[in-house]
């Protein structure tokens, strides 16, 4: 996400996703190192978690996917 980006990522790709049953997406902010974790319930998404530096990201739907946050805002 970027200042240019903000809308498009957090209203309409978030509205694009819900309507086509994307199970979860994530918004990251390069700026203050956080990753906002959204899951599909009932056809809305709901915040699920908030990530920082130094957490590892864990998507549920997905088990294979485990994130070392610290290692990817390493390389900002």
């Amino acid at each position: 996400m970027s200042p240019s980006t903000s809308v498009n990522d957090k209203i309409r790709k978030k509205a694009q996703y819900e309507r086509f049953g994307v199970k979860e997406y994530w918004v990251v902010d390069p700026v203050h190192l956080l990753v906002d974790q959204f899951v599909l319930e009932e056809g809305k998404y709901l915040l699920h978690a908030t990530f920082g530096d130094g957490d590892t990201l864990i998507s549920e739907p997905f088990l294979c996917v485990c994130i070392d946050l610290g290692e990817v805002f390493a390389k900002l």
